[in-house]
């Protein structure tokens, strides 16, 4: 308030019934606070419009993504900027999902997703990254391990082993295609 004074500015009182709305950020700390009260009110609201959170002080969502009714957001998930998750989905654990679209029933635990779009009933991971452009068609499966680029899959993508990270860059997949440790096969547009 000196501060303002200082400079020659009007400071004014103001009456509130709402204590978290005058709420000062003076250090890291009490930012903590005033976010965790933000993060509180968005997941209300989700809440409210039928969404679970298994594990609500572990997730993050940030104000603006929409989901639909029947989802269920698992631990440590993460909704930034303009993300779409439809109804009947299940995200998570430790999903992050970044201005990405995800269709009404998909599945994607342990994922990771930037500028992509996942069609109805389609199933990620776990451990499934879809890079800026990633198109997932209906019903279709991205397995274990996979990384996914600018390209379109319309049935099924699944790694084999742990040690056997694949990437499906610019092509369109009409078939499964399996990554095994001594290549990978499928048919390919």
């Amino acid at each position: 308030l000196p501060i303002l004074r200082e400079q020659g500015l009007t400071v004014v009182s103001h009456v509130t019934d709402d204590v978290r709305s005058a709420m000062g950020v003076n250090d890291r700390a009490g930012l903590m606070e005033v976010e965790a009260l933000a993060q509180r009110q968005i997941l209300a609201a989700h809440a409210e419009a039928g969404v679970t959170f298994l594990a609500p002080d572990s997730v993050c969502v940030e104000a603006g993504v929409r989901i639909g009714a029947d989802t269920v957001i698992a631990s440590a998930t993460t909704l930034r900027g303009d993300t779409a998750v439809g109804s009947g989905c299940v995200v998570g654990p430790a999903t992050t999902i970044t201005d990405s679209t995800l269709a009404d029933g998909v599945t994607a635990p342990h994922s990771y997703l930037v500028e992509a779009r996942v069609e109805e009933g389609a199933s990620l991971g776990p451990f499934a990254y879809l890079r800026p452009g990633a198109h997932i068609g209906p019903g279709a499966k991205v397995g274990t391990f996979i990384a996914q680029l600018s390209s379109a899959s319309r049935e099924s993508l699944r790694g084999a082993y742990p040690t056997s990270v694949r990437y499906i860059t610019s092509a369109s997949c009409v078939k499964t295609i399996v990554s095994r440790a001594a290549g990978a096969y499928g048919v390919v547009n």
